[in-house]
């Protein structure tokens, strides 16, 4: 059986380290961090995909099955922050070589940042609880927001949203 070391950073937070080996599920974000940008208050009141002056706003993870066996998600979850609603993954068995998806949708209506984490727990061997740094931004309407922050997500978010997950 073949076994390869490797350890996945998102943005300066190491989120795990592992092995992994022939036979097992695998799991892998398409992004991380997410940094979703600035946004106005709300324009509208139903999250409009594409959509990148105002709140609600919705943003699609991909979570791909990368392993031999099929991911099995037991649980998605976010903290550090109530103004993002998740919805999925679909499908919750995603099969190797395939991907799922989990709708992400900020919400926020008054100016302010959020710093968060995405908790992923799976079957995976390597990563069986996958954390995926979540940050967005609401400015006040007609404020500049061209210039995007990045993600400061602490060990310490990670480890409590882990723990709350």
């Amino acid at each position: 059986m073949r076994s390869v070391l490797f350890c996945v950073v998102a943005g300066m937070v190491l989120v795990g380290c592992g092995e992994s080996s022939e036979g097992q599920a695998e799991i892998l974000p398409h992004l991380s961090p997410i940094q979703l940008g600035k946004f106005w208050p709300q324009g509208n009141e139903t999250p409009e995909p594409g959509n990148r002056d105002r709140t609600p706003y919705e943003f699609v993870l991909l979570l791909q099955s990368t392993g031999d066996a099929d991911l099995v998600v037991d649980r998605v979850c976010v903290g550090g922050s109530d103004n993002f609603e998740l919805e999925g993954p679909v499908p919750a068995t995603i099969p190797a070589g395939d991907q799922g998806a989990v709708r992400i949708t900020y919400i926020r209506n008054s100016p302010g940042a959020d710093n968060a984490a995405i908790v992923v727990r799976s079957n995976a061997g390597a990563l069986p609880e996958l954390v995926v740094p979540l940050c967005a931004q609401v400015v006040a309407d007609g404020e500049d927001k061209t210039l995007v922050n990045p993600c400061e997500i602490t060990d310490e978010l990670a480890s409590q949203t882990i723990s709350e997950c």
